[in-house]
This record gives C-alpha cells, structure tokens and sequence, in this order.
C-alpha cells in the first residue's frame, strides 16, 4: 500500500515538473516576440512600422511612405559645398554675387527629406538659410521649402516635370518685397544637379 501511494505521488511530482517546464517556455516565447516587435531600428520610421488596420487602402498609403529612387538619387548632394549665390532686384540690375557662402546638406526623418543650411556672407552681410527638400510621391514631383533672412514668410518651390537624370528646376511660389511671384513666374527658380552642383538662380 505504502509503495501504491509513493508512486502515486512519485507521477504527480513528474507531471507538476513538466507543467512547470511548459509554462516558462512559454512566457519566455512571449517575451521574445514582444521584444521583437517593440524593438524599431534607427533607420525606420513610424510609417514604415504602422501596423495596417484599414485594409490594402492603408497599405498602399504606407507603400507610399517610402522614399523613393526619385528621392533617393538626391544622394549625390549629401555633404558640405561651397556656395555661390546670385541676386537681381531687377532683370536689368547688376547682379550680386557672394562665394563666401556653405552649404551642408543631410538626410532627415530617417530618409525622407534633405535638410539644406547655408552660412556665411551676402552682400557684405551675414546670411543664414534652412530648407527642406523631398520628392513627393503622391503629386509626383520634387518639393522644397526655405526660409532665410529676407523674409519672415516660407519660399516654396516645386518641380514641374522629375528632370532628367543629371538635373532637374523647382519654381518658386512667395511673395518678397511686395511681389508675387506666381508658380508659372520663372524668374524664381531652384536649379539642382544630381552630379554634386548647386545652383541657386
């Protein structure tokens, strides 16, 4: 009788151990897959990350969020350049030219858009410009914004067309000392070259 009951008792020590065994698996499985799916790399944005919860329409907003090859061959103008800047008040007056200008181009937003920072000097005085730069792939065309000393509103510029492979011109849209200079005025434009050079017009 005694031995009946010790090995009674002796299965059930068996069956407590591996019930144990299991439920440990079992949180650190779950530990893991939280883990994994709370951990973002430096490189990804939230965008790339949102779950989908409205179907293949958020699916394909998300598939728009990613930076494209249009975007991404901007690559070549990541750095610091030297700057030349030209000004005219008018079409017939002298120009102003400055070389005492830098340029320092980045990537932002994990990819998603270039930030430009001018310093130095134009027109004998000191001179500061910050943009952003991107390729919006919703209206199919590059986007920039400024803002620099001149002016205390934005400077918008759009391209018209993607450009061909080496270069492509964004036209501005603002109003600067009492002008508007309308998208379809091309008197205000942002040249830009995929082979490392600036040109500001």
């Amino acid at each position: 009788m005694k031995f009946f009951i010790k090995r009674k008792m002796f299965y059930a020590l068996v069956i407590a151990f591996f019930m144990v065994c299991m439920a440990f698996s079992a949180c650190a499985s779950g530990n893991e897959t939280a883990a994994a799916s709370t951990t973002l790399s430096k490189s990804t944005s939230p965008a790339q990350t949102a779950t989908p919860q409205g179907g293949s329409q958020l699916s394909a907003s998300l598939r728009y969020a990613q930076p494209g090859p249009l975007l991404k061959k901007l690559q070549t103008m990541i750095g610091t350049w030297k700057t030349q800047i030209t000004l005219k008040s008018t079409p017939q007056a002298t120009p102003v030219v400055s070389n005492n200008l830098t340029t320092r181009w980045k990537w932002v937003v994990d990819g998603c858009y270039l930030q430009e920072e001018v310093t130095g000097q134009l027109g004998g005085a000191p001179y500061y410009r910050l943009g952003y730069l991107t390729y919006n792939n919703l209206d199919e065309r590059y986007e920039f914004v400024t803002m620099d000393h001149f002016d205390t509103g934005f400077m918008s510029y759009e391209s018209m067309e993607d450009g061909s492979d080496t270069t492509t011109t964004l036209f501005g849209h603002f109003t600067q000392g009492g002008l508007v200079l309308p998208w379809q005025d091309r008197r205000s434009r942002f040249a830009m070259s995929f082979i490392g050079l600036i040109r500001i017009i």
